[in-house]
């Protein structure tokens, strides 16, 4: 008896063509193309290597912290009645700020808990 052998024919026509099919050689229909973008992709990319390099930048060269250095003079105060850090920090405070952040500085200078003062109680003030 004879044997039947099937035979399969692959056959490139224009539906093939733009069909996208691939073909068992491996080959494709469809051609190639560049990605183009428009305007907002071109933004985009350029926003997304401007922030990485700002990124890469700022992780290379960091910045060194600049702070005084040396003694801070000081006055030493003995407490009257009627006497408040907020007074102690009005006269110490430059023109124009804040009075509050003298304040924190005297609590942290003589390692206060609370803002009340005792008569007789020395303060270290520093000299502006």
């Amino acid at each position: 008896m004879g044997e039947v052998m099937s035979v399969v024919a692959v056959r490139r026509d224009s539906h093939a063509a733009t069909s996208g099919v691939r073909f068992r050689d491996g080959a494709s229909s469809r051609k190639t193309s560049k990605v183009k973008l428009n305007w907002r992709g071109r933004v985009a990319v350029v926003l997304l290597a401007v922030v990485s390099a700002w990124t890469l930048w700022s992780v290379a060269v960091p910045e060194s912290a600049h702070s005084q250095t040396g003694p801070t003079q000081v006055v030493s105060y003995t407490v009257q009645p009627g006497d408040t850090l907020w007074s102690y920090a009005v006269e110490i405070t430059p023109a124009g700020q804040d009075v509050s952040q003298s304040v924190d500085r005297l609590m942290k200078l003589n390692n206060l808990d609370t803002v009340s003062l005792r008569p007789g109680q020395r303060l270290i003030v520093p000299v502006e």
